[in-house]
């Protein structure tokens, strides 16, 4: 189980209360953690306006890429979250790379490292936040990546990647987030 108790200062500002409650952080897995971080994500990202008559636009898909612990965690926290957005969220396992333009957040797993260029060549330039959790995956194009800080869970953000997808993210999650650079 991770240190919940320590939760990362970049989730201050992310919530109205700046910070996890007491009881949460006591039962918070680290799987958890960053399910509630994707969760909220969501909320600071502007994706390109959908064309009309599409059903997509009612609803919202998260896509998992190989095995991760997050995947329940996501399942349940955004089973609650669809009525904030006004969207229907769905968690959806993606097998095949070729499938991930029905998402428009994906989570890539640290299993898949070895595919990890031929997903973000799925990807890449499609209004589509990648999410991984892996050293590295920032620079390789990995548009949001979570890392460890001793305690803590923290988060860092491709810029250039992120403008090459016309996605907006709040100045607030930019300034929260360790900026690098890569691919």
């Amino acid at each position: 189980m991770f240190g919940a108790v320590m939760i990362t200062v970049a989730l201050v500002g992310l919530t109205s209360e700046g910070r996890v409650s007491g009881t949460d952080q006591a039962t918070m897995t680290e799987a958890d953690l960053k399910a509630e971080f994707v969760n909220r994500f969501i909320h600071f990202v502007d994706w390109p306006a959908v064309e009309t008559g599409s059903n997509t636009s009612e609803r919202f898909v998260i896509g998992i890429i190989g095995e991760t612990s997050v995947e329940e965690s996501l399942r349940l926290i955004t089973a609650e979250a669809g009525g904030a957005l006004h969207q229907q969220i769905q968690v959806r396992r993606i097998d095949d790379p070729r499938d991930v333009g029905v998402c428009q957040v994906l989570y890539i797993a640290e299993t898949e490292a070895d595919r990890l260029t031929t997903i973000l060549a799925h990807a890449g330039g499609r209004p589509i936040l990648t999410v991984g959790d892996t050293e590295g995956f920032a620079e390789a194009g990995v548009l949001i990546n979570f890392y460890r800080e001793g305690d803590y869970l923290r988060f860092e953000i491709n810029k250039v990647a992120v403008d090459r997808t016309g996605l907006k993210f709040s100045a607030h999650l930019l300034r929260l987030a360790r900026l690098v650079e890569g691919n």
